[in-house]
This record gives C-alpha cells, sequence and structure tokens, in this order.
C-alpha cells in the first residue's frame, strides 16, 4: 500500500513510494532515490519568457505554480484540486510543492545600511 510523504506531519522513517522502499532525507546525508524523486518533480515545471510572463508553469499549460500553491494555501485539497482541473495529476500538485521548497533554499542577501 502506498503512502505519500506527508512533510508537514514531520514523518521520519521508511515509507512506501512509486515501487520503492526509501527513508526521507537526513540533513547531512545524501538519499540518491529522494534526490531523483525531486528531479523527476521538478522536470514538470517549465519556465518560458513567452508564457505566463516568463512565471513557472506545470508541464507547458498555463497554469502556474503559484496557482497551484494558492489553492493549496487557501485551504483546497488535492482532490478538489485535480476535480476542479481534470487535466492536472497529483505529481503535478507535489512538483508545485517541491519547486517552492527548492526556490526558499537560495539564500537571500541584503546590502548593509
Amino acid at each position: 500500500m502506498a503512502e505519500e510523504y506527508d512533510f508537514s506531519k514531520g514523518v521520519r522513517g521508511k515509507f512506501y513510494h512509486g515501487g520503492a522502499i526509501f527513508s526521507p532525507p537526513v540533513r547531512g546525508q545524501v538519499n540518491h532515490v529522494y534526490v531523483e524523486t525531486m528531479s523527476d518533480l521538478l522536470s514538470r515545471i517549465t519556465v518560458r519568457a513567452e508564457q505566463c510572463h516568463g512565471q513557472p508553469c506545470i508541464r507547458g499549460m498555463r497554469i502556474r505554480v503559484s496557482d497551484v500553491l494558492e489553492m493549496l494555501a487557501g485551504g483546497m485539497s488535492h482532490e478538489e484540486i485535480l476535480a476542479d482541473y481534470p487535466y492536472l495529476e497529483r505529481d503535478d500538485i507535489r512538483a508545485a510543492l517541491a519547486y517552492a521548497a527548492q526556490e526558499m533554499k537560495h539564500p537571500i542577501v541584503t546590502a548593509a545600511q
């Protein structure tokens, strides 16, 4: 039985996903299966200057990552989003979350005043 890894619950240990059992990343260690999964998810995000003013979109469609994030922040469940946007897949929602997480890892440098 497959279980989704829910980062909000702080789940630790092994979980089943996509036919493989693996553990979430531990600080200071590289979990290659996790990295491959994140890479697969992030490959669903496209950025094209001529589409949505260069904002990141889902699989080349005109639905922005920020649209999906706003729906989730507004309280919509994955099922509600998928029902309203039947061309989206569950992994598209996960990809939007992975993209947001990746963007948060970039350091922000502010100039001293």
